[in-house]
């Protein structure tokens, strides 16, 4: 995972034809498989547009996460 390096690259790539979202991590930490999973989950079940804030809506995520709520 990364902090983002692949996000605009990604984003170009797909042209506006499908959603794009972010999870990442910086240092090399992996993600456990559950934290996996919940974000499959939450991605599955957004209604929500997804918007050009990728990056701080993931921040405010692992913030949630670092606070013990999710």
């Amino acid at each position: 995972m990364n902090s983002g390096m692949m996000l605009e690259d990604v984003k170009a790539a797909v042209q506006g034809r499908v959603p794009v979202e972010f999870y990442g991590r910086m240092g090399g930490i992996t993600p456990f498989p559950d934290e996996v999973l919940d974000e499959i989950r939450r991605v599955a079940n957004n209604t929500e547009d997804v918007t050009d804030k990728e990056r701080e809506q993931w921040l405010e995520r692992l913030e949630k996460i670092i606070e013990g709520g999710k």
